[in-house]
């Protein structure tokens, strides 16, 4: 708790970080990590478990490459129902968490930190949440969004920030309907300069 009223202090203490290692990173929503599986057909009533997760780091081999410490983003469900319970992050880091906002926040979006370097597995693939989603009709899609405060941003092992693009959304009841980013393909995409309060003040 102390941590996170630190870092909600001095959200407002912009720090500047530029472009960093992770260029070509990527946000998906799915409901099997290792599948890619980004569309789900539940019945009204049921409990699915929806992941957000991040693929095409940067070479593991190169210092700050490879890895992950935070993100920022709006994560929209336009399906019905509700959140089941918390938004599991422990699943990015046994120490992470939400700094500011959370699933289906519009406006504040969504800001998950790790106190240390994530890098990721054999998959290639950092999942930082798991929202268990209560479906109720109507179908829909599951958008991402960028943050009102940062945009689509990631911020890799040497503190740097990059932008991502979206290679799927994911969807419930329904295929997804909103295409991706894009060129999202594991190319270069994009990176500006920018600011990057909250996630860099947390454990700092």
């Amino acid at each position: 708790m102390k941590f996170a009223l630190i870092g909600l202090m001095v959200l407002a203490m912009s720090l500047t970080a530029f472009a960093g290692e992770n260029p070509n990173v990527r946000a998906f929503v799915t409901m099997d990590p290792a599948g890619y599986v980004h569309t789900a057909m539940p019945a009204s009533g049921d409990i699915v478990n929806t992941y957000l997760c991040f693929d095409c780091f940067g070479d593991p081999g190169v210092e700050g490459d490879g890895g992950l410490t935070g993100i920022s983003l709006v994560l929209d469900y336009t399906c019905g129902g509700f959140t089941a319970g918390s938004a599991d992050v422990t699943i990015f880091h046994p120490s992470a968490q939400t700094v500011v906002g959370g699933p289906d926040d519009l406006a504040n979006g969504w800001v998950i930190a790790a106190p240390e370097c994530v890098v990721p597995g054999p998959s290639d693939i950092i999942c930082v949440a798991m929202v268990p989603w209560y479906y109720l009709d109507p179908a829909g899609d599951i958008l991402i969004l960028p943050s009102p405060a940062d945009g689509k941003a990631t911020v890799d092992c040497n503190n740097d920030l990059d932008v991502f693009c979206v290679f799927s959304h994911g969807a419930l009841g329904q295929e997804v309907q909103t295409a991706g980013d894009a060129d999202c393909d594991c190319l270069a995409v994009p990176v500006d300069d920018t600011t990057w309060g909250a996630i860099k003040s947390l454990y700092r």
